[in-house]
């Protein structure tokens, strides 16, 4: 199934202009460098006439910019996303201890952007706040339930020394032969969208295809023997 999702890019860059995180979800047609480079100084420009610029529109998109402590944050998205999804996005971060200690760290850094160890762990972070805003920013999931049910697999599926049976059994119980069928395939619908779509983590995608796998290859068999 494919999917056109209003997230654009999370960018997260220092005063200074420099890139310190970003993670985007269409292919790129600018320079990420001289992006950030302008973001900033135009940030620091309408700073000085008293005032902070908090979005600016190119094309079909919007950027939407908030300052914490020395970390400019920016959020790109289509045009016709409810501005309430987006403040409802920055008081996220701004709750988030492990976003606000990752932003106070930024005064006294010099090397960018950010390595590759530390590039994993705000990842997660960042994978964790989509998930939790996924029903508002559609596509992804169609209902609270859903964002719930895929919230469960995958921590289950953090568990390196776990196995597609046993996070299946976790989820629906012993006995997947003896369940609804169509609502097993709704749920494989559901993990196959999720996996489509950009959200997952690279160390999850193959924990994830198993489990899809596992569950089609479960069901199939149930048909022909007519479990």
């Amino acid at each position: 199934m494919s999917i056109e999702f209003p997230l654009h890019s999370l960018i997260m860059i220092h005063p200074s202009g420099l890139i310190v995180y970003k993670k985007s979800f269409i292919q790129e047609t600018v320079d990420e460098n001289l992006f950030s480079g302008f973001i900033a100084a135009i940030l620091a420009f309408s700073k000085e006439l008293g005032s902070e610029l908090s979005t600016i529109g190119l094309q079909d998109m919007l950027f939407y910019f908030n300052r914490f402590n020395f970390l400019i944050f920016v959020l790109g998205l289509k045009s016709d996303i409810d501005q309430e999804i987006v403040e409802n996005f920055f008081n996220h971060l701004s709750n988030s201890p492990n976003f606000i200690q990752l932003s106070l760290n930024m005064e006294t850094r010099t090397i960018f952007p950010l390595q590759d160890e530390e590039t994993d762990e705000v990842d997660q972070l960042m994978n964790s706040i989509l998930l939790r805003f996924g029903v508002q920013l559609d596509g992804v999931v169609s209902s609270a339930e859903e964002l719930t049910f895929i919230k469960d697999i995958m921590e289950q599926l953090r568990d390196k020394k776990t196995t597609p049976k046993a996070v299946a059994e976790g989820i629906f119980g012993e006995g997947l032969t003896a369940k609804d069928p169509e609502f097993i395939q709704q749920k494989i619908d559901v993990l196959r969208t999720f996996l489509d779509s950009g959200y997952v983590h690279q160390s999850l995608k193959e924990p994830l295809m198993k489990l899809i796998k596992y569950l089609e290859r479960t069901m199939k068999s149930a048909k022909i023997f007519g479990f």
